[in-house]
């Protein structure tokens, strides 16, 4: 009877094992896996030439790294792996179940994929022998460093998730003129979720909106900001500054803020000062 009980156990716990082995390891059972020294506090069977690689820095959009760890069978016995379990699911260890003589030797690739793992990279490999499944040999170790990539780095300005070309607006709004005018801003939904943007503390005479009207998500479009040029004739001064909150996006005012400058005159540029320095001559 305790045979069949003890022969019950050991099912449930290999078991147990094999499945962990297809699953992230979570922080807990890293850290306690980290504390264990070699098999029954001996020489491990296996001696790496390395146990950790630094991989220097990559860019998230870089391809998947292969780093190779060699090993040798110190033992006077024939050995085999059965498992290398990893603690990030952004590695995947590759390696031979054969047998393993001894003082022949092998290696085990870990293959690492940086994309959506920009930051610091510590990550381990577990490596188990026949025979012992529930106490690593080894632990193999990757550090490094992942760099992000902003794939819309030409839309600097961020209001949420949506990214502008800038939040700065010039507009001509000349006075002899009752007609429209509108400045566009080029712009992009960088989120996940579609968006619409609006905004509610504006004067009366203005209209912010995006083309098309909803930007789905890496839809790029144009943030126009419309004036009525013949509604602004009765505010004082030849210039009109304001800071307009858009709405639609998510995070701080101040983050979402245009700043807007309306000139009732037409603005000179380089080519009208040259003209009239031309003409004054």
């Amino acid at each position: 009877m305790r045979y069949i009980f003890l022969l019950c156990l050991s099912l449930a716990v290999c078991g147990t094992t094999l499945h962990a082995q297809r699953k992230q390891l979570s922080r807990a059972a890293v850290d306690s896996l980290r504390a264990l020294k070699n098999t029954d506090n001996t020489v491990s069977a296996l001696q790496f030439a390395i146990d950790k690689i630094d991989m220097g820095a990559m860019f998230e959009t870089d391809s998947a790294k292969e780093l190779k760890f060699f090993f040798k069978n110190i033992s006077d016995d024939v050995v085999k792996i059965s498992k290398v379990t990893t603690s990030c699911g952004c590695t995947a260890a590759h390696y031979s179940t054969d047998d393993i003589p001894a003082g022949a030797g092998g290696v085990i690739t870990i293959k690492f994929n940086p994309q959506g793992r920009d930051g610091t990279v510590d990550t381990d490999a577990f490596v188990y022998l026949q025979g012992n499944p529930n106490r690593p040999s080894a632990r193999l170790v990757i550090i490094g460093n992942v760099v992000a990539v902003d794939q819309w780095e030409r839309y600097p300005v961020a209001m949420g998730q949506l990214r502008l070309k800038r939040k700065t607006v010039k507009l001509d709004a000349i006075e002899t003129s009752a007609t429209m005018r509108a400045e566009r801003i080029a712009c992009v939904n960088a989120g996940v979720t579609p968006i619409s943007v609006h905004a509610k503390l504006k004067p009366a005479y203005m209209q912010i909106a995006t083309e098309p009207s909803v930007l789905q998500p890496g839809e790029e479009g144009d943030l126009i900001i419309s004036v009525d040029c013949g509604e602004i004739h009765s505010i004082p001064g030849d210039t009109i500054r304001l800071k307009v909150p858009i709405e639609g996006v998510t995070c701080r005012p101040s983050v979402r803020t245009l700043d807007i400058t309306l000139y009732k005159k037409k603005i000179k540029t380089k080519t009208d000062k040259k003209n009239e320095c031309k003409s004054s001559i």
